[in-house]
């Protein structure tokens, strides 16, 4: 094998190794960056429930009511007092929004 025919291995080698080099870079970056963004949905999540909390500390006279119907699904709505309010809303997080919305108005 002549020397020339070596180099031309070594470089074909290299530019192999920088590709590979790259490509795990690239898929690195990727994966790096879909993770920042589930971690910023679930702070965004967490953050609206952390604003309901602070609404219902806020509102010590609500609360939230249920009922369940043979056949259906839990329903909630919320209760000022005794003053039931609103319609019926199919999770928790629904009925205190509507309520926070309500009172914002």
């Amino acid at each position: 094998m002549s020397a020339a025919h070596i180099a031309a291995l070594e470089a074909a080698l290299e530019e192999e190794t920088r590709t590979a080099y790259v490509v795990c870079w690239k898929q690195n970056v990727s994966a790096v960056l879909a993770e920042r963004d589930r971690l910023r949905a679930e702070v965004e999540a967490l953050r609206a429930d952390a604003e309901r909390f602070q609404w219902l500390l806020d509102h010590p006279h609500w609360s939230v009511s249920y009922r369940i119907r043979p056949g259906k699904a839990k329903e909630y709505r919320m209760r000022e007092e005794s003053e039931y309010w609103g319609q019926w809303w199919p999770t928790e997080r629904q009925a205190i929004d509507a309520a926070m919305k309500e009172t914002k108005e």
